[in-house]
């Protein structure tokens, strides 16, 4: 981390470097009450416990919490998850990041480091493909599902954690276009956006779909479809929350949607 003025941490420590030193993180208190924001004295009337409240202890904002903290701000990192937080890309980290956060944060990552390489191996031989209408993700146990398009086909692959392929399929019937996979609470899916879609009058419109996929038999199965009359798809997207899919469609309309 750049300690420079061009950094946001580096400013934000500096303003505080004239206060005491003091780290709290707000656990005991319910989330999203006062005592939680703002300590039990501000709670019952009197001034704030913390300085700062950073709410979502991700990345970046455990990063803020940090050097705030270290420059002297009362702390108080909240998040709706109790630590530890799983984290994406299958758990992994490159060594980029490994380096800058121990020699940059002077954060030792030994204590929980399951295993490191400085190797790869080639686990399974892919043809070249279209990058852009693929996609990759990584599964909490360290499995990876992978959406592979390429000018023959468009497959599916879901590897084990210790690199074995567990199975594959095609799933060029159903989809052509570009395709992004979802985990949502420990179930799988596959979504598209297919534009220029002509339907039975002959109109066209642009369609969302969405699968789920069953890791076990790799089966798929449609559990959503609809569309816009909108030229321009830019704006749709889907998220996965705890409990829903949130799905918006350019056009004005948006769902939640319950698997």
């Amino acid at each position: 981390m750049r300690n420079d003025s061009t950094d946001p941490s580096s400013r934000c420590s500096r303003e505080w470097k004239s206060r005491a030193a003091t780290r709290r993180i707000a656990g005991a208190a319910p989330a999203g009450s006062r005592e939680a924001a703002f300590g039990a004295d501000a709670a019952a009337g009197g001034p704030p416990a913390w300085d700062v409240v950073v709410v979502g202890a991700g990345p970046g904002g455990a990063v803020c919490a940090l050097e705030l903290a270290r420059g002297g701000a009362r702390v108080a990192l909240v998040d709706r998850n109790a630590p530890p937080r799983y984290k994406t890309c299958g758990g992994g980290l490159i060594w980029r990041a490994r380096r800058a956060l121990e020699r940059d944060l002077g954060i030792d990552l030994t204590p929980v480091v399951e295993r490191e390489t400085h190797t790869a191996d080639l686990q399974y031989a892919l043809p070249r493909g279209l990058t852009a209408m693929g996609d990759i993700l990584g599964l909490s146990d360290g499995s990876i599902l992978l959406a592979h398009a390429d000018t023959a086909d468009r497959r599916l692959l879901y590897f084990n954690p210790d690199g074995s392929l567990r199975w594959e399929r095609s799933y060029e019937e159903f989809i052509t276009t570009s395709v992004q996979l979802i985990e949502q609470n420990g179930r799988l899916y596959l979504t598209n956006i297919d534009t220029g879609t002509q339907n039975d009058n002959g109109a066209q419109s642009d369609t969302f779909s969405i699968y789920a996929i069953n890791p076990t038999d790799a089966s798929l199965t449609e559990i959503f479809y609809g569309g816009s009359r909108s030229s321009n798809l830019r704006e749709t997207w889907i998220l996965a929350t705890e409990n829903y899919l949130i799905i918006n469609i350019e056009g004005g309309l948006m769902l939640a949607f319950d698997p």
